[in-house]
């Protein structure tokens, strides 16, 4: 069932990452608001203000309370398997401005991560600059690093970060089979549960423009 919303601050909502992650993991299963608050790692006040927007606009509702000594654990869920929200209804000019709305947080919030950890690491990029090279299968590559990898690409930082942008020349059956492999991929690691948190963004599209 694909529910359509009205109100124009729904797609702002979409647009906050820490909202989106938990109307996704709510579109996947019932979830408290404890668990809401671990994967998102943010406070349960933080958590509950997000859950209570989504509620206001529609997205979201009470599955049902679980009894206990106390205050009783509210379970949420979406209130429906898919959500539509007219371009009409946004304040966007374009299409390709929306488009830009809501891949920008997205690339923003990955960035700001990758930023921090480089503080965090002593390394800031500022202090870096553009390294351009071969990568492993030979095609270019261009990338911010530290002042202290610019001489040696061959080593990493204690924590995994991969940002990559590629063309390639493939048949409309090859590219369903290079995304269904991509999802694929991505729902493995779905299911695994670390210390960190990891940003992952990813995209298949046709570029035929000449």
């Amino acid at each position: 069932m694909t529910r359509t919303l009205t109100h124009p601050r729904a797609l702002e909502l979409l647009l906050e990452a820490h909202t989106f992650t938990c109307l996704e993991m709510l579109l996947q299963k019932e979830c408290t608001l404890s668990q809401l608050a671990q994967k998102t790692g943010l406070s349960a006040g933080s958590t509950l203000y997000r859950i209570q927007q989504l509620m206001a606009y529609g997205f979201v509702e009470v599955a049902h309370e679980e009894k206990r000594s106390g205050r009783a654990i509210k379970h949420y869920r979406t209130t429906a398997e898919a959500f539509y929200i007219p371009f009409a209804i946004t304040s966007a000019e374009t299409a390709e401005s929306m488009c830009w709305r809501m891949v920008a947080p997205l690339f923003q919030h990955a960035m700001n991560a990758l930023l921090k950890q480089a503080r965090d690491q002593n390394t800031p990029l500022e202090k870096g600059g553009i390294l351009f090279q071969k990568d492993p299968s030979g095609e270019a590559q261009i990338k911010m690093v530290s002042e202290n990898l610019k001489s040696d690409s061959t080593r990493t930082a204690s924590s995994a970060h991969h940002f990559h942008w590629e063309t390639l020349h493939l048949t409309h059956e090859q590219a369903r089979a290079l995304n269904t492999e991509m999802m694929a991929l991505l729902s493995k690691y779905q299911s695994l549960s670390g210390p960190h948190s990891y940003v992952v963004f990813s995209g298949l599209t046709l570029d035929d423009a000449k």
